[in-house]
């Protein structure tokens, strides 16, 4: 099993990044590597960006179904996520 590390180190790397520290200055004195450092910080950072849709997905409709959802759209959905006649 891969070590992990503990979400309070996790959170101290991400709040001395964003007080402007250097990787090698954070990693020193919490004593991990750099490149661990350097992840965390990647990854804290990269839910901060929007989602993408794949391209091509725009107005993505199933052939023939668009008349059927733009009449039952006003209604809603119902609780177990399919819409009703």
């Amino acid at each position: 099993m891969a070590n992990r590390l503990k979400m309070a180190k996790v959170n101290a790397i991400v709040q001395l990044r964003e007080r402007g520290w250097p990787f090698r200055r954070i990693a020193r004195e919490l004593g991990v590597h750099r490149d661990t450092v350097s992840r965390v910080v990647r990854e804290a950072t990269a839910g901060a960006d929007p989602a993408k849709a794949p391209l091509g997905s725009e107005g993505a409709v199933v052939p023939g179904c668009a008349p059927t959802i733009m009449a039952r759209w006003p209604r809603g959905i119902k609780g177990n996520g399919l819409w009703t006649p």
